[in-house]
């Protein structure tokens, strides 16, 4: 099914995966936030839709407070030049908007146009060199390192990580204890961050997700979701673990990252949203670098 022309939206559903991955595909984005998956998972409490624009994808997202925001155009040909052009179509409407996401080059090349890009801190993704984060030896993170050989010692024997497949995600969709405050929240301290999980959960094998589980003495303690998101990155969308198992959060976290394939150099492991205690965790395992992201607001 063809989705509407700009200004009009088409609301994101399932049987768009094909279309949008195509899209991704050309374009190789290395913002989080542009996977057909997360798009999905937040499309009913972010309003997700999707609008054509000569050619070009352009995705719209409404916040719970009724902002209206687009990201960049998704196109393999002169993202510039359709970037400029829903800018222009959209204050046409009169509309008050942002466009975020927005990545280098083109944030440099909106400022050369004469646009005031901004700094969107709160959503840097971080960046960490999978050979790093998928060693418990390693000296790079050297405290991650040692919490987890820690936890391999104390429950040696007791613990069992499982690749995750749609019975397993069945499983955790049943299962309400991720949902209480025990376990950890993971990395987005969001009220709709139930919802996404469920989503993913619910549409693990539909997405083409991949994730693990834990078991502690045969008890589900904890598991992660996350997806390839470009020829050599992946990225990390949800984890949680239960609290009272210290180290096990980071030992999730190494089993998974630990089997990707090989040309997977780099896990995107999402933003910190300003949360200070996140930020400070997230930087102590040293990313080796950010995905810099800016933003644009029309009609302010």
């Amino acid at each position: 099914m063809p989705i509407k022309e700009f200004p009009e939206f088409t609301y994101l559903r399932m049987h768009h995966k094909e279309m949008v991955d195509e899209y991704l595909k050309d374009a190789q984005p290395h913002a989080s936030e542009l996977t057909f998956a997360n798009m999905f998972i937040w499309r009913r409490t972010r309003a997700l839709g999707l609008s054509d624009l000569k050619g070009a994808l352009v995705i719209s997202e409404m916040s719970p407070l009724g902002e209206l925001s687009y990201y960049p155009p998704v196109t393999h040909k002169d993202v510039l030049a359709s970037t400029i052009s829903l800018i222009e179509k959209a204050e046409n409407n009169n509309e008050k908007f942002a466009i975020d996401s927005i990545t280098e080059p083109l944030a440099g090349q909106l400022r050369e146009e004469g646009y005031n890009v901004e700094p969107d801190r709160k959503n840097w993704d971080y960046v960490y060199k999978a050979s790093n984060l998928g060693d418990p030896n390693s000296s790079k993170h050297e405290s991650r390192s040692l919490l987890i050989r820690k936890f391999m010692e104390k429950f040696e024997g007791r613990c069992r990580y499982v690749d995750m497949d749609k019975d397993l995600a069945n499983t955790c969709l049943g299962l309400r204890d991720w949902r209480e405050p025990g376990w950890c929240l993971g990395k987005l301290k969001l009220l709709e961050e139930p919802y996404a999980i469920v989503e993913s959960l619910k549409y693990f094998s539909e997405l083409g997700l991949i994730g693990g589980v834990v078991y502690m003495d045969d008890e589900l303690a904890g598991f992660t979701m996350g997806e390839r998101m470009s020829d050599n990155m992946a990225v990390v969308h949800s984890e949680k673990a239960n609290h009272k198992y210290p180290g096990l959060h980071q030992y999730l976290n190494m089993e998974f990252i630990s089997r990707l394939p090989n040309e997977v150099t780099w896990v995107n492991m999402e933003q910190d949203l300003g949360d200070t205690g996140l930020r400070k965790a997230m930087k102590r395992y040293e990313p080796d670098h950010h995905v810099e992201k800016f933003i644009l607001r029309i009609g302010d």
